[in-house]
């Protein structure tokens, strides 16, 4: 059965509420399915795979996370070919949020070559995480989801 993901911002700055994202309307998705909900615990220190596919959605168009502790997130583009790429994003602990709109990245560039002519769309095929705290656990949770197709 279909289901919807609205996403709704609020900026405030010392108290006072920020336009931003204006004057956009609030941005609805319809998934195919109720999205995948879930936490990942990782140990201080630790590392863990957040999301490989089955049996959850094997792709993705929109991928959600927060975490409790600062921890980075490593996103594998085109695992397991022999070009294989990685990068990482910081994922700010106190349940600041990290959206991606899709699971497309260019790469296969090489040097300081620009990524949209020398490189080629990919799909993302894991996410891997790793617990900056060398003390205290971190909760992930993850929301991901695809549109019909």
């Amino acid at each position: 059965m279909p289901s919807s993901i609205l996403t709704r911002f609020t900026v405030n700055v010392a108290g006072s509420p920020l336009v931003f994202g204006q004057p956009f309307a609030t941005p609805t998705l319809t998934l195919e399915e109720d999205p995948n909900l879930y936490t990942v615990q990782l140990a201080a220190s630790a590392t863990a795979t957040l999301w490989s596919g089955a049996p959850l959605v094997t792709t993705f168009d929109t991928f959600a996370a927060t975490a409790d502790q600062d921890c980075d997130l490593e996103f594998v583009v085109d695992g397991g070919a022999g070009d294989e790429h990685h990068f990482t994003l910081f994922l700010r602990g106190g349940g600041y949020p990290l959206f991606l709109c899709g699971d497309g990245s260019y790469a296969g560039q090489s040097g300081t070559q620009n990524s949209f002519t020398s490189g080629s769309l990919k799909k993302i095929t894991k996410i891997n995480a790793k617990n900056r705290n060398t003390t205290l656990v971190c909760n992930i949770t993850i929301l991901i989801g695809k549109v019909p197709a």
